[in-house]
């Protein structure tokens, strides 16, 4: 965990909290999965879009050749 974030353990609750880091305009994400997992989703989904990409692009390619011909 980052040392920007604050995590407490509320003694009278047991609960723990997580507080907004100092700097109010730092971000950070909650989550179950570890580090790995989230670097590796998100590769994923920059994988799937760099194809989607690359699809339109040969359809478009494919359809401006088409009317250009006919």
């Amino acid at each position: 965990m980052p040392t920007q974030w604050a995590l407490y353990l509320n003694f009278r609750t047991g609960l723990l909290t997580i507080q907004n880091p100092i700097p109010s305009s730092q971000k950070f994400i909650i989550s179950l999965k570890n580090d790995e997992a989230l670097t590796a989703n998100a590769k994923q989904g920059a994988q799937q879009a760099f194809y989607g990409m690359v699809g339109c692009g040969i359809v478009g390619a494919i359809l401006l050749i088409l009317e250009l011909v006919s």
